[in-house]
């Protein structure tokens, strides 16, 4: 995932995880259902870098929003984005 700061530059790991800027993606052509299951997709990566993985609650509370996540995105790739 490439992930960019307000000024459009490529962020590494290390700013990404301290939360330094404006997490935004570059603008993507296509059309909006493609750059929303981007963004989706996007969230999903950044939750799971983000979860502590200690076993403790704040861990069981961000496994649970990636599985909530998951399940919208697979929702959204059903009835919205692979809809002819």
């Amino acid at each position: 995932m490439t992930v960019f700061n307000q000024q459009n530059q490529t962020v590494t790991g290390n700013q990404f995880n301290k939360g330094s800027f404006s997490e935004t993606k570059a603008p993507q052509a296509g059309p909006p259902e493609a750059t929303i299951l981007s963004f989706l997709e996007g969230a999903l990566a950044r939750l799971g870098t983000a979860k502590p993985n200690d076993r403790s609650s704040v861990d069981r509370h961000f496994a649970v929003a990636i599985n909530d996540l998951e399940h919208l995105i697979a929702y959204f790739k059903t009835y919205i984005y692979n809809k002819e």
